[in-house]
């Protein structure tokens, strides 16, 4: 789920940018893959995606209440 703030972080990317970044979440959402994925603190994890030399940082937060479905809130990009 992206938040307003991370939404109009990728809305500001260039068109190539935000298609790679929203190609990445779809990615995510099917698959476990590490690369997407880096714990910073024991709640914060951030989602890259490396773009033309640029990695791009979502700041997320995981919602494990459901055991069948896990949600991760994009709050902001940098």
């Amino acid at each position: 789920m992206l938040l307003a703030e991370a939404f109009d972080f990728i809305q500001k990317q260039n068109q190539k940018t935000r298609n790679k970044i929203f190609q990445n979440i779809r990615r995510a959402e099917r698959s476990s893959d590490p690369k997407f994925f880096k714990k910073l603190t024991n709640d914060i994890w951030e989602f890259r995606t490396l773009f033309s030399g640029i990695q791009y940082r979502l700041l997320a937060f995981w919602d494990k209440e459901n055991k069948e479905e896990t949600l991760v809130f994009a709050t902001h990009g940098v």
